[in-house]
């Protein structure tokens, strides 16, 4: 009885010390993780000047400010964590990453709207938008709509507990302001030139690794390597003046380019059961069937012939497109087939699957 006792209380004792010892260590990995950084590249933040909080760091410089929205959403996170992530970038062409854990405090930051206007749809008017990205449950990005009028936000984050239906993580509020007055732009402009400054440093440091992965890429000769090169160094490319980065950078778009020619050539073959009616893809319902119409969607499409056929594969001439459309090209297959480089894929994997997941849904029903 003592002995069985005394194990009881030895091993309550260690119970206790180990969740004390696991409680202390969340506390200390939490509170490395929250906040708020800026400037975000290659996972270094090169924004350390401090950030405008609310409204009034912009409306003290003279600007004139009018609410004109105010939204709150929940992004729930997909796994019990004790920091949550959300990443996204502002109107300023800087990225930001926001990191909450249970104990920390409401997080609020100003940024500058992205001017692009989106035309009016059945279910909204027209609008700019704010894109965040995260690790969540069903959804990985949340896209928030402003009244196009709309040139800065207030983006508030604090820690969100679970609920019955829903996992725990952050409560994102905005405020939209439209700004009758000009002038704004000053409050961001040295916040812009310490981004730009410190990623034209990290890329420098890039350049020789880059220029070594595009050679190796072309020597392989194989589609795979060269868009993983091609769009790991686009960014560089775009602000570098090294030369041997830049003729790498067109030497493998080049050579890209010569993989889809010969690809091309093969065509016929590769899709000769579609145009045999064993196996054809129906343009009209965007699905495959088999026979002589398209039975699955009851559609009673025909079949394209071998002509159709010819003319559809071979509408891409890659021999006289822009070196533009084949980097538009390169970076489509990098996303789709999950080519891209693991840094660049660390936000948009998991976004990417699911937009594939809700077009295949979208096609089944």
């Amino acid at each position: 009885f003592f002995f069985a006792k005394g194990y009881r209380l030895s091993y309550s004792t260690m119970a206790v010390k180990a969740q004390l010892g696991l409680s202390l260590l969340r506390t200390a990995l939490a509170a490395d993780a929250r906040g708020h950084e800026a400037g975000i590249y290659k996972g270094a933040a090169y924004c350390k000047s401090s950030w405008p909080s609310s409204i009034e760091d912009l409306t003290k410089t003279g600007v004139k400010a009018k609410c004109a929205m105010k939204t709150s959403e929940s992004l729930n996170f997909a796994s019990q964590v004790h920091s949550f992530e959300v990443n996204f970038t502002d109107g300023a062409g800087i990225p930001h990453k926001i990191s909450i854990s249970e104990d920390s405090d409401e997080i609020t930051i100003l940024v500058m709207v992205p001017e692009l206007v989106k035309p009016s749809s059945i279910i909204h008017s027209a609008h700019k938008r704010l894109k965040f990205y995260y690790q969540g449950t069903m959804y990985s990005k949340r896209i928030i709509h402003l009244p196009a009028s709309c040139s800065v936000a207030a983006c508030s984050f604090k820690f969100e507990p679970s609920g019955v239906i829903h996992n725990h993580g952050i409560h994102l509020t905005v405020q939209g302001y439209e700004l009758p007055s000009a002038g704004a732009e000053q409050l961001w402009e040295p916040l812009k030139s310490e981004f730009q400054n410190g990623r034209a440093e990290a890329i420098k440091d890039l350049e020789p690794s880059l220029i070594d992965e595009l050679n190796r890429a072309m020597r392989l000769a194989q589609k795979k390597p060269l868009a993983v090169a091609v769009t790991k160094a686009a960014e560089a490319k775009s602000l570098s003046q090294n030369t041997d980065l830049i003729s790498a950078y067109y030497g493998a778009i080049q050579r890209y380019r010569k993989l889809l020619v010969a690809e091309q050539s093969q065509y016929p073959e590769l899709y000769k059961k579609r145009w045999s009616g064993q196996s054809w893809y129906c343009e009209m319902c965007n699905m495959y069937a088999k026979g002589n119409v398209c039975n699955m969607c009851n559609c009673g499409h025909p079949p394209p012939t071998e002509a159709e056929w010819q003319k559809k594969l071979h509408s891409r001439d890659w021999d006289h497109l822009s070196v533009g459309a084949i980097e538009h090209h390169v970076e489509e297959c990098a996303r789709a087939t999950g080519w891209r480089p693991d840094e660049l894929d660390s936000i948009m994997s998991k976004y990417i699957r699911d937009a594939e997941m809700h077009a295949n849904w979208l096609t089944w029903n």
